[in-house]
């Protein structure tokens, strides 16, 4: 471990002395690196929680467009069937009418009288 007899000013140290010097030096460099650590894990904890916020930003933006485009979507075919209904509709009263019509130019044409 590297204990010296002397400490700085060449004075003499005791064994438990010295332990305990470089025991708080180890201690105090561990505290370090774990602060150090600590600080790290916030920091790349804070990027995870942006790049997490941005992704459900795209996300609810691609939702709502999809929701858009969906809406927009069902309004052009309730159009659609609104107008299929209108023309099925005017075809329905048309042959209605052509059939009777029909029938009066049958009935109305050569008499089967001779």
């Amino acid at each position: 471990m590297g204990f010296s007899d002397v400490d700085n000013e060449n004075k003499p140290l005791s064994f438990q002395e010295s332990f305990e010097a470089k025991r708080s030096h180890h201690l105090q460099e561990l505290q370090n690196r774990e602060d150090e650590m600590r600080q790290m894990f916030v920091v790349r904890v804070k990027e995870k929680e942006a790049e997490l916020k941005e992704a459900e930003k795209e996300l609810h933006a691609k939702f709502d467009k999809l929701k858009r485009d969906q809406d927009e979507q069902k309004k052009r075919l309730e159009e659609q069937r609104r107008k299929y209904e209108d023309d099925l509709m005017e075809f329905s009263k048309r042959k209605q009418q052509y059939s009777s019509m029909g029938h009066h130019t049958l009935t109305l044409g050569k008499s089967k009288k001779k």
